[in-house]
């Protein structure tokens, strides 16, 4: 047998803290890293960080999913908060989490916040799976 083979349990529920999900972009002390992110005024590239969070969520969505065949697809991004401008001096978490599940698609709350634990960015975003067939 394969290893590393998982058995998807699809009828089971996942708890949204199950698939609670952060990353961290270490600006304070990776130089290169900061550079990537800097526009070019030095603050924060703010479409960067919405693909970052996009890609974040996809992979939320997908571990929630449980099903390597099931295809997801982006539908929206809604309720996009922003309270302030960050510091890209500063390190920042990005983290989201499952809020809603319904029959094809499902919600992820996704948020920024920095090393000062100030809540800068908040955003929602929908997935949608879609027929393998038909696409």
């Amino acid at each position: 047998a394969a290893k590393n083979q998982t058995v998807f349990d699809s009828e089971s529920p996942r708890t949204p803290n199950q698939s609670k999900t952060q990353i961290s972009y270490p600006f304070s002390t990776d130089e290169f890293l900061k550079e990537t992110y800097r526009n070019p005024w030095g603050q924060m590239r703010f479409g960067k960080i919405l693909e970052d969070l996009d890609a974040l969520a996809g992979n939320i969505a997908f571990a929630h999913v449980q099903n390597p065949n099931t295809i997801i697809v982006t539908a929206s991004v809604d309720r996009i908060r922003i309270s302030g401008t960050p510091s890209i001096e500063v390190d920042q978490h990005l983290s989201g989490k499952v809020t809603f599940v319904g029959t094809s698609s499902m919600e992820i709350r996704m948020q920024c916040v920095d090393a000062l634990g100030h809540e800068w960015m908040e955003a929602y975003f929908t997935f949608v799976a879609t027929d393998p067939v038909t696409k």
